[in-house]
């Protein structure tokens, strides 16, 4: 497929357009021509990364089967979506904590739609509803719940600094005969509570990934593409609607643009 062949060079413009003293020219943006061929080419993580296996460490209370949510040099946290529970594990995969607040209670989470960690606060943030964040110490307690006063897109809340979390807004109403409102969707929550902002990204229309079954376009299925990414510290915007993927500065909350596709979208 053409897109198996513009992996490769999709991660290595990536990894390039992250590097720099944070100026830039448009003209030198690394761009991806989506209408191309690409030669395939196989590479080993080996080369490109250094690998370290971590083994978590298991007890009568820590039975870990699930998949890995974020991963530090303070820590490692783990879900499971079967029993809602969330594992606590050190840097060298030492079991600390077991979470597990599923329920209906108002201290309670019902689903686990995306789970982030705060290692210096010592909290946890679970998005357990289109609309609330459920915060808890390491050790389980209830702290509060945040309201986000809108619906947030499954999958895209993490922690983005020491006072907030980032978290991606779905679209807003419809106008007229469907037309999509412009809206601010990239929003800025309190960890304290209260105090919610939005960055001045502007989502003028909505996109989706799906795959059509030759000789019956009606049927369709369509592909979860998160929007954002939170990987070592830093937070992306990668939203399928844009042209251009950002890096999100913490320090002004302003957009840097890391790599261009074309033609556009």
């Amino acid at each position: 497929m053409k897109y198996n062949r513009l992996y490769a060079a999709f991660i290595f413009a990536f990894w390039a357009g992250c590097s720099g003293d944070g100026q830039y020219k448009e003209a030198l943006l690394p761009q991806i021509d989506v209408n191309e061929e690409y030669p395939e080419k196989e590479i080993f993580l080996q080369d490109v990364a250094d690998i370290e296996y971590i083994p978590l460490e298991t007890d009568e209370e820590m039975l870990f089967q699930g998949t890995i949510a974020a991963v530090s040099d303070k820590g490692i946290l783990g879900v499971s979506q079967q029993g809602g529970k969330l594992f606590l594990f050190d840097r060298d995969g030492k079991a600390k904590n077991l979470i597990c607040r599923k329920g209906d209670g108002p201290e309670e989470y019902n689903v686990i739609q995306r789970v982030d960690v705060d290692w210096q606060r010592g909290e946890v943030y679970v998005l357990g509803s289109p609309t609330k964040v459920y915060v808890y110490a390491f050790d389980g307690t209830y702290k509060q719940t945040l309201d986000t006063k809108a619906n947030i897109r499954q999958g895209d809340m993490f922690n983005f600094s020491a006072d907030k979390l980032i978290l991606f807004k779905e679209k807003a109403n419809v106008g007229k005969e469907g037309e999509m409102i412009a809206y601010c969707p990239i929003m800025l929550l309190d960890k304290s509570g209260g105090n919610i902002d939005s960055l001045q990204y502007v989502k003028t229309w909505d996109a989706s990934l799906s795959i059509v079954i030759e000789g019956n376009e009606n049927m369709k299925a369509y592909l979860w593409c998160e929007v954002m990414l939170g990987q070592g510290g830093e937070t992306y915007l990668n939203d399928i609607a844009s042209d251009t993927i950002y890096r999100i500065n913490k320090k002004t909350n302003g957009l840097f643009p890391i790599l261009l596709r074309t033609p556009s979208v």
